[in-house]
């Protein structure tokens, strides 16, 4: 029998190429012929990236680079040394996935109507290495969400960690994280896009708490951020009121992923309350690790429909029915948690019972078409243009086709390469509502997520977070200013449960249900 070292160098990258690439180590000690065989062979390591993962496209990638970091996520990943991985291989992590997700191959066709999106090998291989729940939780979970604040005196605050036991033992406190490793684990939590619910349900609860404190802090909502998912970092937009001269110039718009976490964990809840988790088109969007969130990862449900001009120009895929949630408080919950009684400045606010059944929530429906599209100004990122659009809204428990909210918005690039959505509700005329979102993954990825609040910026609120994702393009020779009454009461009885009560496992409790609120909920409904 031939041994393999007398084979031609050619027949032996082919034969290594069937190989696990974590093994290719192994190989390189096997002899010094093989080794030379390996070392720096380009086509090789090409070879193997193809067989493992989705055709970037880019001949010029440092393919033996790529292929070690895809080795070395995957070791990590699968390690149980969750203090090293958090010390150590964080930002590996992040420019590994991210890079990942930016390549993903994006699909022509849906495997089902409800899925908007096909994973692709990329995805395949990310949600491999985050199913081990110790590195899991020692990459997605070390951001400040999960430094639980109470207060303990009327000077100070102290985090609680959670016992080792709510966590396997596995993740500490995130106190001694720097506040960039915070936004990257975040981030990173924001794109794995599933819940993580591996601790007890009482440690859940304080993260719920965190979350929900975070996302209805009035505080937080300011000129400075645009009052959406940004960092504090400077004055509004010029020319607002406030900053008129633009002297200290416009912020950088760095999304700030901690708000971005928050805002999906309150969401997350909702959805879970309201057995929203359970419908297709919520299941496939918000309960699979890694759905979507990659650049053109959405698919038409009819391909080659979208016939107007401005649709065939507009980069963003504005154009189409979208689904929406959007979660509010209690007005008198709302109001007594951001404006308590005392008003002494050393004093610690109290805590309220934030818990899952505090939010209410409304699923909502949007037909959107493009009226403009415009080149890009001083303020936004110069890749793509300014897509303006406008549309119509309707909760999806609406009985009739009576009323409706009027949609109006745009869609930029932030100067970070970011997709920022702005829109304004209006009903009769009236505006009411303004929205500050972040695409998910970048240009017609499948999540937008971000902030909802008063169209004035009140600063007595309210304010909440808010979800969409795209259903379905805008069909040819339809009329956007109206729903289809058939379309509609299709897409609500057979996609939408509208059961409101708690799911299974839920404890019953009529005192924290939401439904039972609704005279008092009229007050900060937002739609």
């Amino acid at each position: 029998m031939t041994s393999i070292t007398r084979l031609p160098p050619e027949l032996i990258s082919q034969i290594l190429s069937f190989v696990n690439p974590k093994d290719l180590a192994s190989v390189n000690l096997t002899c010094q012929y093989l080794y030379h065989t390996v070392c720096d062979n380009s086509v090789l390591f090409h070879t193997l990236y193809l067989r493992h993962l989705d055709d970037p496209g880019d001949t010029e990638l440092d393919w033996i680079k790529e292929v070690k970091d895809m080795v070395k996520l995957e070791a990590v990943c699968a390690s149980t040394d969750a203090e090293a991985i958090r010390k150590s291989y964080l930002d590996l992590v992040h420019h590994t996935t991210t890079r990942l997700l930016a390549r993903c191959t994006s699909h022509e066709k849906r495997a089902r109507s409800s899925v908007s999106y096909r994973p692709s090998r990329n995805t395949h291989f990310l949600r491999r290495c985050f199913a081990n729940p110790i590195a899991v939780e020692a990459i997605l979970c070390q951001s400040s969400l999960f430094e639980r604040k109470v207060p303990e005196s009327q000077n100070e605050t102290e985090p609680v960690s959670p016992p080792a036991s709510e966590l396997s033992g596995s993740v500490t406190s995130s106190k001694s994280f720097s506040p960039e490793a915070k936004q990257i684990s975040a981030k990173l939590h924001c794109l794995h896009g599933a819940m993580i619910r591996p601790c007890s349900r009482s440690y859940r609860n304080k993260i719920c708490a965190a979350a929900l404190e975070r996302v209805y802090d009035m505080r937080r909502f300011t000129r400075r951020n645009r009052w959406g998912p940004f960092l504090d970092e400077g004055p509004g937009p010029i020319g607002i009121r406030g900053n008129e001269s633009g002297q200290l110039g416009p912020p950088e718009d760095h999304v700030d992923w901690e708000m971005m976490e928050a805002i999906m964990v309150a969401i997350w809840i909702n959805m879970k309350f309201r057995k929203l988790d359970r419908e297709p088109f919520v299941k496939e969007i918000w309960g699979v690790p890694f759905s979507g969130c990659w650049p053109n990862s959405y698919i038409p449900a009819a391909p080659g429909k979208r016939a107007r001009d401005h649709d065939l120009r507009d980069p963003y895929g504005v154009a189409g029915v979208w689904l929406r949630f959007v979660c509010f408080l209690d007005y008198h919950d709302f109001f007594a948690y951001n404006f308590p009684h005392h008003s002494h400045p050393g004093m610690p606010r109290s805590i309220p019972d934030f818990n899952e059944f505090a939010q209410a929530g409304r699923l909502i429906v949007m037909k959107l078409h493009v009226t403009k599209i415009t080149e890009p100004g001083p303020e936004d990122g110069q890749a793509l243009p300014v897509v303006h659009f406008e549309g119509i809204a309707r909760a999806i428990d609406d009985t009739t086709l009576a009323a409706h909210l009027e949609m109006k918005g745009s869609v930029r690039l932030t100067r970070q390469g970011e997709v920022h959505w702005t829109s304004v509700s209006s009903y009769h005329g009236e505006a009411r509502w303004r929205s500050e979102s972040i695409q998910l993954g970048g240009v017609q990825a499948n999540k937008v997520v971000g902030t909802w609040f008063d169209t004035d910026y009140d600063a007595s609120g309210p304010c909440g977070p808010s979800a969409f994702w795209k259903l379905s393009d805008r069909v040819p020779n339809t009329d956007d200013e109206h729903f289809d009454a058939d379309g509609f009461f299709a897409l609500r009885d057979s996609c939408i449960n509208l059961a409101s009560g708690p799911p299974d496992g839920y404890d019953e409790d009529p005192s924290s249900d939401p439904d039972s609120q609704s005279e008092s909920e009229s007050n900060s409904d937002p739609e």
